[in-house]
């Protein structure tokens, strides 16, 4: 499961901590764990060629600042970006996503946030395998403690259509982990065109040698549950768990949650006397673990923080079995969350990870063989209130 996770994450996610200045000599003691990856090779871009960007955060998945600051050749500029469909910068205190565009076009993204200590490994052991797998010469050690890699290729279609590229590209990706953090740097150029690539890869280097948190950033929400504006009815087809003004109060092991329901796509999250809400995302195309419902993956820091809180990452949905031993086994396996579930087959759970200041909700609709169940081993009704609108 952790090995699922942070394949996503590097895929998507971010962070930079504390990045030396001078490339390979940060004087930082090499890594056991990756003592034989090859030399860095970032090449040391010169001051006098560079200036400040002010740039929003790309964040996902993981805590991060909303901005960062960069030093990036003379001549690049900062432009929003469409990554995530729904995004909007209707509310003052937001700002869209944006990327550096270099004097030819050529593209760099920047992706920056918080690693857990106790995840470190896993992210670790991954990027071994990335690097054990890749071809000679395409991996290399960046910035030690940083350890970075990097792909030529073509990028994926679905990539290029949410970033509104047209035509065929290329990029190279540099994903590079600090003892608390990550950072991807992704650079991106119109296949064919070397000037581009050349400034693209340029811009990417000194970004990585750069980049830090924007102390005077406000706090950003880029995924569409950013605001009440972003907020539409439920798309046909959607399996959710809950109707529209549907309250839910729920006593697990970690203490009771409450939830509501609606309007639309928006939930509330009611714990430790605070209530707090967000604007759902449907599940479009295969299903994601089975889920065909809403999910909120928890950006940034996106809330008022309440007892250690200030993001969630929340799932709503129906899961669907063939038979209660199916069903129950599907539980049993999801055991790191401490779940209570009814005879109707509504099952709740809630934790917090506060090294991430995130708060977990998930709510399930169990169907068997397309109905709910009229009785599972283990249900607590008496755990579970309703009120419907």
């Amino acid at each position: 499961m952790k090995s699922r996770k942070w394949l996503a994450v590097l895929s998507i996610a971010f962070f930079i901590f504390g990045c030396s200045s001078n490339g390979g000599e940060s004087g930082a003691p090499d890594d056991p764990r990756t003592a034989s990856w090859p030399a860095d090779t970032i090449t040391r871009q010169e001051e006098s060629e560079l200036e400040t960007l002010h740039v929003s955060n790309v964040s996902a998945f993981l805590p991060g600042p909303a901005g960062v600051v960069v030093r990036v050749p003379k001549g690049c500029k900062a432009t929003p970006i469409s990554f995530f469909a729904g995004v909007t910068g209707a509310k003052s205190d937001r700002k869209l996503p944006e990327m550096v565009i270099t004097p030819s076009g050529g593209r760099v993204a920047v992706q920056y946030g918080v690693v857990p200590k106790d995840q470190l490994p896993d992210l670790i052991s991954n990027l071994n395998e990335i690097v054990s797998k890749a071809p000679d010469g395409s991996v290399q050690v960046v910035a030690r403690p940083w350890i970075g890699f990097y792909r030529d290729g073509i990028v994926r279609p679905e990539i290029a259509e949410l970033s509104n590229q047209k035509g065929d590209w290329s990029n190279r990706e540099y994903a590079l982990y600090g003892f608390e953090g990550m950072l991807i740097v992704s650079a991106q150029w119109s296949s064919g065109d070397s000037k581009a690539q050349t400034e693209a890869v340029a811009t990417a280097e000194a970004i990585i040698q750069t980049v830090a948190p924007d102390a005077d950033a406000k706090k950003v929400d880029l995924f569409p549950g950013a605001g009440e504006e972003a907020n539409e009815p439920i798309p046909e087809g959607t399996e959710v768990a809950m109707l529209d003004g549907m309250i839910i109060e729920a006593s697990t092991p970690n203490g009771t949650i409450k939830i509501e329901a609606g309007p639309l796509r928006k939930r509330s999250y009611t714990w430790e006397g605070a209530t707090r809400s967000v604007i759902m995302v449907p599940r479009t195309g295969e299903r994601w673990y089975g889920s065909k419902g809403l999910y909120y993956p928890g950006p940034g820091n996106h809330w008022e923080e309440h007892n250690g809180i200030s993001r969630c990452v929340v799932e709503e949905g129906q899961q669907h079995f063939k038979s209660v031993s199916e069903a129950m086994k599907w539980l049993k396996e999801r055991e790191w969350m401490p779940y209570v579930y009814n005879n109707s087959g509504l099952v709740v759970g809630w934790d917090k990870v506060l090294e991430r200041q995130q708060l977990n909700v998930e709510v399930w609709k169990i169907m068997i063989n397309g109905k709910p169940p009229k009785s599972l081993p283990g249900a607590m009704d008496d755990k579970i209130k309703i009120r419907m609108p």
